[in-house]
């Protein structure tokens, strides 16, 4: 990645996360002052920690699993050696499997968060 693109990238990434974290934080305490007595035990907002390590987890699993699709797709003439473009099909094929790990650690972290899911 050229210098002059990588800022943009990292600058662009912190703030989607702390737009996509503080949003939705910001909103739910505002609802619950507004909601419950501030005396009330269900007007703090409290974030546990019990599910981070497994949404670390499989976030690591998720990502690796992913910077091998785009190591594959760069040393591969099939891809086209390019971790953008190249042969349709693969391209195709590539886009499904990432939106798929997205998918697949959204519902995980999510079922695994409201203990629809355990591995105890």
């Amino acid at each position: 990645i050229n210098a002059e693109y990588g800022g943009n990238v990292t600058g662009s990434n912190s703030v989607n996360v702390f737009l996509g974290l503080g949003i939705p934080w910001l909103m739910a305490t505002i609802y619950k002052a507004f909601k419950y007595e501030s005396g009330d035990k269900r007007s703090r907002f409290v974030v546990t920690d019990k599910s981070l390590p497994f949404a670390i987890a499989l976030y690591s699993i998720t990502a690796i699993l992913t910077l091998l699709l785009l190591t594959w797709r760069r040393y591969s003439p099939r891809a086209g050696k390019a971790e953008l473009g190249g042969d349709k099909t693969v391209a195709r094929i590539s886009s499904l499997f990432c939106i798929s790990m997205w998918v697949i650690y959204v519902v995980c972290a999510s079922l695994y968060a409201y203990e629809i899911i355990s591995f105890d």
